[in-house]
């Protein structure tokens, strides 16, 4: 603890607020952040702070919370619990086992909780003997709020109103002159507006993430930084700060006090094939979480590449047996009907003090059911999925007969033949089937982050190509399901005089060991959206397979050489390119030239407006359409 800078004859106690099941991010409190889960950090922060004599949890005495209690334990941190739906009596419980006289309530998702601005609150409380303190305007702080246990007391006699018992310092809010309240004036940059600094959904958790990496030293136990040092970095970073910028500006969109909708994800993914269909339910799964206050849950092939793919994206899995990156609708139904727990990973170093790194959760009923399957669905298997959930979502695959029983059919733009858009079943449906550049699933970076912009006098902004670093980007897929990897570099060695740049995405390390030392190509994994955007905004020409990539280019104007991936896509992938003005179309990797490749270059690339996703809109506003009966 840090030097105690008020009269020891009260006694004040910072009690962190925190339990397991979050709807929306379960277990988030014990998640990883950098190194240890978000519990922790909020720990080591709080002990930063010179005005506390006491750090400590409560928790509820539901047995989700159970492993809370025992990390406290492990930690030689107070721990109390009390009652699941009575927030109240849980901290009147722990200051009362704690003998405090005035409590800090920190909630359990703020990663940055700032240990000088609690000081300042607290100090200003005691001085003037108030019952609560608060700035004088709203600031970037998040989750502190200091008052005295008299206050707690007063409220508990007063309602019993269930809001008041969640939300106990609300009442003193809503009743003026209940509570003598003592004001402090912020700083300027902490009154600063459009920051989201606490953990609500998976955005949030990536952008915690990201902030975390740029302070932490691993090696070293002064890791404490400042809300003032965090707003620096991230006027110098807008990339990062994007990450999480839309959460708040679309809280708008969910009413308050509405039901978190259930969601669930079954897609495909692996170390054979799949792999797009996993990055565009990441981010579709980010979109309906974040933004919509969706609770996604996954059910995803039982490999490596979804492991990694999914352990760090923060929400539940239910990882299942499949055959090369499929899983069978069998096992699916089968699973669903067992109930198996869906499990979320946590942090690792759990294990360090003989804990689980695991998080299991059943989700009752789902409110919807999102298939991303190659395969498709069958009319048998989408009545049979309808069984657990209100409403069916397929994406990426189109039927007639399908109509009875899928409530959306999402058609990546273009990727269909011309024969279903133009079908009489397709266009008799506009509400039910939809297709168009608008419900293309890109990684968000494609629609938000732009390097280069021109205003137009309707105010419009619209995306330019931006100055290049003369390097060609390759793309095969994934995880290079079809082998084109090693012909494509052969081929594009001997006609490129540049450098290669070849996005490895899950394709193993041991097939890119003979390009790795090759000093004209370079190996890239983007780790984040934005550093995709960058790389492709600096490549002088993109040559890639059919699929999601070349959607990515297109909105940032970038010209491309597209191949197939086999003859089943070959009619997309010839019909993507005659509708683009950047793009052209190549048989196979040895009919690849040199004419070719400049006369692509050679086009000027035109402005092109950011197109708005609607994919996760049109989700949302099916979960909140009445439900067939």
């Amino acid at each position: 603890m840090g030097r105690k800078l008020v009269s020891r004859k009260k006694k004040v106690a910072a009690i962190i607020q925190a339990r397991m099941a979050s709807t929306r991010l379960p277990g988030k409190v014990l998640q990883d952040v950098c190194g240890q889960p978000l519990l922790g950090w909020i720990i080591q922060r709080l002990q930063k702070c010179g005005t506390l004599d006491v750090i400590a949890v409560a928790t509820t005495v539901d047995a989700s919370d159970d492993l809370i209690s025992q990390y406290c334990e492990a930690r030689k941190l107070p721990c109390f619990r009390g009652p699941m739906d009575d927030v109240l009596a849980r901290y009147l419980f722990t200051a009362e086992q704690l003998a405090a006289t005035h409590i800090v309530r920190i909630t359990g998702d703020v990663p940055f909780v700032d240990a000088a601005m609690s000081d300042r609150l607290v100090k200003a409380m005691l001085d003037s003997d108030a019952d609560l303190a608060r700035c004088s305007r709203p600031v970037v702080h998040e989750g502190i709020d200091p008052c005295s246990v008299s206050l707690l007391q007063r409220i508990a006699t007063a309602t019993a109103e269930p809001r008041y018992r969640e939300h106990p310092l609300a009442y003193a809010w809503d009743h003026p002159g209940f509570a003598k309240i003592a004001t402090i004036e912020p700083h300027p940059f902490e009154s600063r507006e459009g920051y989201h600094l606490s953990i609500d959904n998976l955005a949030d958790l990536e952008f915690a993430r990201r902030v975390y990496a740029h302070f932490v030293k691993i090696d070293s136990l002064q890791n404490y930084f400042s809300a003032c040092d965090v707003l620096t970095f991230l006027d110098a970073h807008p990339q990062v700060r994007a990450i999480n910028q839309k959460v708040r500006s679309n809280q708008g969109r969910v009413a308050a006090g509405a039901p978190t909708p259930r969601v669930g994800i079954l897609l495909d993914g692996g170390e054979q094939r799949g792999f797009g269909h996993l990055v565009r339910m990441k981010q579709l799964a980010k979109e309906l979480n974040s933004y919509f206050n969706c609770a996604v849950y996954f059910i995803a092939p039982d490999n490596q590449v979804c492991h990694q793919q999914l352990h760090r994206l923060g929400a539940p899995v239910l990882f299942l047996r499949a055959n090369e990156g499929s899983i069978s609708m069998t096992t699916v139904l089968r699973s669903l009907k067992s109930r198996r727990p869906f499990a979320v990973t946590l942090s690792p170093t759990l294990r360090s003090h003989s804990l689980p790194d695991i998080f299991e959760i059943t989700p009752e009923y789902f409110d919807a059911i999102i298939v991303d399957r190659q395969a498709g669905i069958s009319v048998g298997e989408a009545s049979a999925v309808k069984e657990y959930a209100a409403k069916l979502v397929v994406v990426d695959y189109a039927a007639g007969e399908l109509l009875p029983s899928a409530d959306l059919i999402i058609l990546p733009n273009l990727h269909a033949a011309d024969h279903i858009l133009q079908s009489p079943w397709w266009k008799n449906n506009p509400q039910k089937c939809l297709a168009g550049p608008e419900y293309v699933v890109l990684r968000e970076a494609f629609y938000e982050a732009r390097s280069a912009t021109l205003q137009h006098g309707s105010g419009k902004t619209e995306v330019l190509h931006s100055e290049s670093n003369d390097y060609l980007l390759l793309s095969v897929g994934g995880t290079d399901p079809y082998g084109l990897l090693e012909p494509m570099v052969e081929r594009l060695f001997n006609i490129w005089q540049g450098e290669i740049v070849i996005l490895s995405g899950a394709i193993p390390n041991d097939r890119l060991a003979r390009h790795a030392a090759n000093p004209r190509i370079r190996l890239v994994r983007p780790d984040a959206d934005y550093e995709m955007v960058e790389l492709m905004d600096k490549a002088t020409l993109v040559v890639t397979v059919f699929g999601t990539v070349c959607y990515e280019a297109l909105t940032r104007a970038i010209p491309m050489i597209v191949l197939p991936h086999g003859e089943s896509d070959r009619a997309a992938a010839i019909n993507f390119c005659e509708r683009s003005q950047l793009a052209v179309y190549v048989e196979s990797p040895d009919l690849l030239d040199e004419k070719t490749m400049q006369a692509i270059q050679n086009r000027k690339p035109k402005s092109r407006s950011a197109e708005q996703h609607r994919s996760a809109q049109a989700i949302f506003d099916l979960l909140n359409s009445p439900t067939s009966s």
